[in-house]
């Protein structure tokens, strides 16, 4: 459970809520034995969520959480303008780790929290799209 962010401050709330999702992808990218290479690399392109590699597979997963589903799903924060920041980014990390000749994968993990910050439904989005073009 989340400790309580300080009165007034949303963004302090939305940063705790953004940081225990990504800690729930982190946990369960690892149970599927995974190693997270990275959380929150930032790239002079954009910043990945989570880094994460099995064998020859390296896995970018963008987390996106929410309280409600009343104006949609988290997952539905993934735009296609947002997919292809989130490429460029991975090539930039690619090139600069050496990795251009392992398979890449994005991923995208939905969180959702009730209102004391607890998770009520994570859902794993493997594959969820495409880099376009070669990578």
């Amino acid at each position: 459970m989340l400790r309580k962010a300080k009165t007034g401050n949303g963004r302090d709330r939305r940063r705790a809520l953004g940081e225990a999702a990504e800690k729930a992808a982190a946990r369960f990218l690892h149970g599927q034995g995974f190693r997270i290479l990275h959380r929150n690399y930032e790239t002079r392109l954009g910043e990945l969520d989570i880094v994460a590699r099995k064998r020859n597979l390296i896995v970018i997963a963008e987390v996106k959480s929410r309280t409600s589903e009343q104006f949609g799903g988290p997952e539905e924060g993934v735009s296609l303008r947002k997919q292809k920041k989130i490429v460029r980014a991975a090539r930039f990390y690619a090139s600069r780790f050496g990795l251009e000749n392992l398979d890449f994968r994005f991923d995208v993990f939905a969180v959702l929290f009730d209102d004391r910050g607890r998770v009520v439904k994570i859902v794993h989005y493997p594959d969820a799209f495409a880099a376009g073009e070669s990578f």
